[in-house]
């Protein structure tokens, strides 16, 4: 396997972490609710809409806008890692499958 693939993997790596990591930061609105405190809405895994919901429907679907904001392009971005990281780990399999087949040479 040449170093080109290896740091293709290593890119692969950091990009699919930096993607999950983004889609597990919180999803905040700009508003506030009657407490004066700011409404979540979750992360890119899970909607958490409670405070929205006491706070009225319209933050409900402020969360679901923001929640589909985040996973719009923080998705695209674990896919791209987990893409460079599956061509990279593929590439080992058939580079060392197809070492195996080749006739050993004599060192003699």
């Amino acid at each position: 396997m040449s170093f080109r693939a290896i740091y293709l993997g290593i890119a692969g790596i950091i990009v699919l972490g930096i993607g999950l990591y983004v889609m597990s930061l919180p999803v905040y609105l700009d508003d506030f609710d009657q407490f004066g405190m700011q409404i979540p809405c979750g992360s890119g895994y899970s909607a958490h809409l409670v405070q929205a919901t006491a706070a009225g429907q319209e933050y409900v679907d402020k969360c679901g806008s923001a929640l589909t904001t985040r996973r719009l392009w923080a998705i695209p971005i674990v896919v791209l890692g987990a893409l460079a990281v599956i061509a990279v780990l593929v590439r080992a399999a058939t580079s060392s499958a197809h070492e195996s087949l080749l006739p050993k040479r004599d060192t003699h």
